[in-house]
């Protein structure tokens, strides 16, 4: 079987976060006579978003669930030991732009926090690997 890449889904309340942080920079900027320094933080900010959006992926091999960002960072899960996939609004630190999540558990418990697009398909992508994943949504 070939790789799949799966890009990292951006959540509503993510954009609408951003939105804000935006909007409370340029206002405070704006007000203290300093915009140029404003527009500067918020291009740095949005372009730490797209940073982010293009950096973060989940590759199904057919061996291992690898968990990406960038080249520096990686998480890998043998797919034969993955045990349950479950739906989670959970808001820990995690390697995604959504919160909407899944939780890939293995058998010795370890666990991702991930939020892939199309997230029916990856699901299958998966247990066409390991038919014997447990889906929980």
């Amino acid at each position: 079987m070939d790789s799949k890449v799966y890009k990292s889904k951006i959540g509503g309340v993510f954009i609408i976060a951003m939105l804000l942080v935006t909007a409370i920079i340029y206002v405070g900027t704006m007000n203290e006579g300093k915009g140029a320094l404003g527009l500067c933080i918020i291009a740095f900010v949005w372009l730490l978003i797209a940073f982010l959006y293009f950096a973060i992926d989940y590759t199904i091999t057919d061996k291992e669930l690898i968990v990406s960002i960038t080249r520096g960072y990686q998480r890998k899960m043998p797919i034969s030991q993955i045990s349950k996939i479950r739906a989670t609004n959970l808001a820990m630190s995690a390697p995604a732009l959504s919160l909407n999540r899944l939780e890939i558990i293995s058998r010795s418990g370890e666990f991702f926090l991930i939020s892939p697009q199309n997230t029916d398909e990856f699901i299958r992508e998966l247990k066409s690997r390991n038919p014997n994943i447990f889906v929980e949504i």
